[in-house]
């Protein structure tokens, strides 16, 4: 692997088993690992860039296990995409054993239980996903039901290769904005993309109806400055704790929902309409009463005030 002193980079090596198992404890929660061996060269590496976080791991032949937390199901907030880049092994969760090859992906849930048996030495991308962004882009997506299960190998397969080429251009490129934003657009979106092909085949319930309604709703009057929870609530007939509880089951609730959705169309105006809207105008079309107020939720969740990342 190639490092970075960038505060984005993060390097562990290990040359022993327990070496080894204290570095996935500390980067995974709950997590374990049985190997034959006692000499275990392994390294783990966490890169973060912009939105995309995924861990690159290289082991030996080794049985990995997470274990249940005392956290309800989904709580953690994230899913984890593993992405099988060399080595072979067969990943075990929620009942369904899925064997992972060069290029294939499987869905888990970071707080449920989940073994990896790996039968070759490996190296495996781990990306994580915020599932909430899942939620909103699929709406029917269920983690419960979904871990475990097999994600699309073509977009999988393309995904890889653009975490090998992120990974080993970072040192090199890290600094550049455009080379950040436009790997973390392409990341997250293939990323998305390759849990279209999970499928565990259940009957479409009133609460799964309901979440797309609303979710659809978000979007289509996301410029509305009275888009709030308790409208919603209004506009499909059921009361605010039903819309709150949509939101618990996407690990968020209906107004953090609401304004990250706001900010994201936000960014797009700036990117794609640069110089060509004030920000006051900006704040306005993504629902935003109070310019002032818009610029300090920019701020704290972009790193930069929306004047300085438009001129950018």
């Amino acid at each position: 692997m190639r490092g970075s002193q960038s505060p984005a980079v993060m390097n562990r090596r290990a040359d022993g088993i327990n070496a080894w198992n204290d570095i996935v404890l500390e980067s995974f929660s709950g997590s374990s690992v049985d190997a034959a061996a006692s000499e275990f060269p392994a390294e783990l590496a966490r890169c973060s860039i912009e939105e995309l976080n995924f861990i690159c791991v290289e082991s030996q032949p080794s049985q990995v296990h997470r274990w249940a937390t005392e956290r309800p199901s989904g709580s953690s907030g994230i899913a984890l995409l593993h992405l099988q880049d060399t080595g072979q092994g067969v990943n075990h969760q929620c009942g369904h054993s899925v064997p992972l090859a060069p290029g294939n992906g499987v869905l888990c849930n970071p707080d449920q239980q989940y073994t990896v048996d790996f039968k070759t030495p490996y190296r495996m991308f781990i990306v994580e996903l915020p599932i909430r962004r899942i939620a909103g882009r699929r709406p029917m997506f269920d983690l419960e039901q979904d871990a475990g299960l097999g994600v699309n190998a073509h977009k999988s397969r393309m995904l890889l290769s653009l975490l090998r080429s992120a990974w080993s251009e970072f040192e090199f490129l890290g600094d550049d904005e455009d080379w950040r934003q436009c790997v973390s657009r392409a990341g997250v979106e293939l990323a998305l993309g390759a849990l279209g092909g999970v499928s565990c085949p259940r009957p479409v319930g009133p609460s799964m109806e309901l979440r797309r309604a609303v979710i659809e709703h978000i979007r289509c009057h996301i410029d509305d400055p009275n888009l709030r929870p308790s409208a919603i609530a209004a506009k499909f007939g059921v009361s605010r704790r039903t819309i709150q509880s949509v939101f618990e089951k996407m690990s968020t609730t209906p107004s953090a929902y609401i304004l990250d959705e706001r900010l994201r169309a936000a960014v797009e105006m700036l990117r794609e309409e640069k110089g060509s809207r004030t920000i006051t105008d900006v704040a306005l079309s993504s629902g935003f009463s109070d310019s002032a107020y818009f610029s300090r939720c920019f701020h704290k969740k972009f790193g930069v005030p929306p004047r300085l990342y438009m001129k950018r």
